[in-house]
């Protein structure tokens, strides 16, 4: 962890860190928050901001191990990462409820680009309140694109868990929702589905390295991290790990997205002859991550066409070069 802290501060000093939750794993064990304080208090004194997804090991929730060993589920938690320890962080905006950072926002500037980031808390997914919540917050910041961060959305294989399910049905006709993040499951060490509704596109992304081998613990998952360029309309994602020096070996780890309307290759806003020529240059190429691969399929061809032709002509008022 402290060379993931380090690598963090002195090379990347990004506007906005987000975690995506189980900063502990017990959270009865009082040396696990003395930890967990004090690696994210220097975050916090380098002067950069950050996040969290509320995990289900941060509380004592029902159904978990420690189910009715602490006053309420996340009692510690509210002690240890309290509000008011944001209270200084420029990005920090906000709290659905007093007290908790159990759903919380922020917002940030990057790739010229405003961004209005929502966490769900856990809870075994966000009740109907929370969802409501959430969506009115989005729907005052139209001109924000929205990150929603959650710490269970989908499985290594990409379709929707059940608090996933939940969330995107709640908050998918949003216009401006354009990424959401998550950890949590541990059947693969990468998740990553796109879903067209209208002419937005939403690309939600799993990464979880603490099984990474193939089994438990994973050696802690080896520091691997995901890292995210935003330039304009397109974010070049990776993972690397500060403690192995070195990039993740699995395909899945290196990745390009578009922040335009489903087929916008290029990132310029609007779909058309240029994005098909990209696509045809490309076509046949074993291209698992490059933004040519609109559908995710790990090869580029037919389908990535035919979105291009579905959505010829399309864009977006708020993109930003």
């Amino acid at each position: 962890m402290q060379e993931m802290i380090d690598f963090i501060i002195e090379e990347i000093h990004p506007p906005y860190i987000h975690q995506v939750g189980d900063l502990v794993n017990d959270p009865r064990a009082e040396c696990e928050w003395v930890l967990a304080d004090a690696i994210m208090s220097r975050i916090e004194d380098a002067g950069l901001s950050w996040g969290l997804s509320v995990g289900n090991h941060e509380g004592c929730y029902p159904g978990l191990f420690c189910e009715g060993e602490l006053k309420y589920p996340l009692a510690n938690f509210d002690v240890w990462f309290p509000p008011n320890r944001w209270k200084s962080d420029p990005v920090f905006s906000g709290t659905k409820d007093p007290g908790t950072m159990e759903n919380a926002w922020h917002k940030f500037h990057a790739g010229n680009n405003d961004w209005l980031v929502v966490n769900l808390g856990w809870g075994w997914g966000p009740n109907a309140e929370v969802l409501s919540w959430a969506d009115a917050l989005i729907k005052a910041h139209p001109d924000h694109r929205v990150i929603v961060g959650q710490h269970s959305l989908i499985w290594g294989d990409n379709t929707w868990t059940t608090e996933g399910t939940h969330t995107w049905n709640a908050l998918k006709d949003n216009p401006n929702l354009t990424l959401m993040f998550c950890g949590h499951r541990i059947d693969d060490e990468h998740g990553h589905r796109v879903d067209f509704v209208g002419d937005n596109q939403v690309h939600t992304i799993m990464i979880n390295y603490q099984a990474w081998g193939d089994e438990l613990p994973g050696n802690g998952g080896d520091g691997y991290m995901l890292l995210g360029e935003f330039t304009g309309l397109r974010v070049d994602f990776r993972t690397y790990s500060p403690f192995l020096d070195q990039e993740s070996p699995l395909p899945e780890g290196a990745f390009s997205i578009s922040l335009g309307p489903p087929g916008d290759v290029n990132s310029d806003g609007q779909v058309g002859v240029g994005d098909m020529m990209s696509i045809i240059a490309q076509w046949g190429n074993g291209c698992m991550g490059c933004i040519e691969d609109v559908d995710l399929s790990g090869d580029v061809g037919i389908g990535d066409i035919l979105t291009v032709i579905d959505y010829w002509g399309a864009s977006d008022s708020r993109c930003r070069n």
